[in-house]
Parts: C-alpha cells; sequence; structure tokens
C-alpha cells in the first residue's frame, strides 16, 4: 500500500525510500493517529529526532551503527554501535518487546 511521500506498508511494517523527511512526516502522522502506543524501537535512529515526537510515556529506544553521518546524542535511550552485528546481539540480549518498530 502506497502512502506519503514514497512511504508504504507492507504486512505492518512501514517502508520509506527517498530523504528522511518523508519517514519522518509519516511517522509523525502515524504517532498523531495512534495514542495508545506504549513502546518503539527505532533501528537507524540517526540523531534521534524521532524521540522528539514521542510522548515521554513512550517507552523508547533507537540503535543506529555508528558511521559518523550523524553527531551521536548523549542520551540513555540512544545506543550507538559500531557495527549492525552488534546492535543484532544487543536487542537480542536486550530481551524487550516493543508495540512498534
Amino acid at each position: 500500500m502506497k502512502n506519503l511521500n514514497n512511504t508504504y506498508s507492507i504486512n505492518n511494517t512501514i517502508y520509506s525510500k527517498g530523504p528522511i523527511s518523508c519517514g519522518y512526516i509519516f511517522v509523525n502522522f502515524f504517532l498523531k493517529k495512534n495514542n495508545s502506543i506504549k513502546s518503539f524501537l527505532d533501528i537507524g535512529c540517526g540523531d534521534g529526532k524521532l524521540l522528539k515526537l514521542m510522548n515521554k510515556k513512550i517507552n523508547y529506544l533507537g540503535v543506529d551503527a555508528d558511521v559518523g553521518i550523524y553527531k551521536k546524542k548523549k542520551k540513555k535511550n540512544l545506543n550507538y554501535f559500531k557495527d549492525v552485528k552488534k546492535i543484532e546481539n544487543y536487542l537480542i540480549n536486550n530481551k524487550k518487546k516493543y508495540n512498534y518498530i
């Protein structure tokens, strides 16, 4: 199902092609329409822009491989790793469940 600015969903997963702003616009719209979100995992969080959109009651975790593109933010719910494999290991060991990814 195609949506806003090359953003689409397949099997309840949202994908975005193009500039980062396309995904950001869609997630902002999604959060405003879904006020019952309890937890959100942001894979590829960059500098944590989505965190600004989140209600403080949402259990948010952002992870990203540090490739030097973004300025790292020092927040307890943003985690940067040297490579993708370390992110995968971290999430497996974390054992937390998230309503939305």
